[in-house]
């Protein structure tokens, strides 16, 4: 009975050992911090309390709808050498119009939040995709892309190429196959 009682404690305590020497492990890797954190959000009237309360509102009535983009930075220690910091959003809008807006930073973490609300809502569609850099020196530091952003394709449509690219649409329609 106390060999039983030994060979028990002793198992106990190397599994403990092991069980310690996992979370060791797994810790350091699980807890780095990111310089950009990125959350897109939608606001309706299903983000007022009284909706889910069942109680009287006058914001339920006429509610704010539209949609908010959360930005969070955290500058690391070896981000302590540049001078400058900025951020570069890149917003893109459902009715295909694109805003670029530069932020200087002073403080070495913060938080922006972009608005898209009422009236800006309904015109643009809202927001289609969207890519952030954290700018130090003019070093890209950090990105982060919403999954559907990809870098457009830009054509030079000057009026000598337009004036080319006619006379050759024009040849190709004339042309029997």
């Amino acid at each position: 009975m106390y060999k039983a009682k030994k060979i028990k404690n002793a198992l106990i305590k190397s599994l403990l050992k092991i069980l310690i020497a996992i979370i060791c492990f797994l810790c350091p890797t699980s807890c780095s911090l990111q310089r950009l954190n990125v959350q897109t959000h939608y606001v309706n009237r299903e983000q007022l309390a009284s909706y889910h309360v069942y109680t009287p509102d006058p914001h339920k009535e006429n509610p704010t709808i539209g949609q908010t983009i959360l930005i969070q930075w955290h500058m690391l220690k070896q981000d302590q050498n540049f001078r400058e910091f900025y951020l570069h959003l890149a917003i893109r809008f459902r009715n295909r119009r694109e805003e670029n807006i530069y932020l200087q930073l002073t403080k070495s973490s913060g938080t922006y939040l972009y608005h898209l609300l009422n009236e800006n809502f309904c015109f643009s569609g809202g927001i289609a995709t969207y890519k952030i850099d954290l700018i130090g020196d003019e070093c890209l530091l950090e990105s982060w892309t919403h999954p559907l952003w990809v870098d457009l394709i830009s054509f030079d449509f000057s009026t000598e190429n337009t004036k080319k690219e006619q006379e050759i649409f024009n040849k190709s329609k004339s042309a029997k196959y």
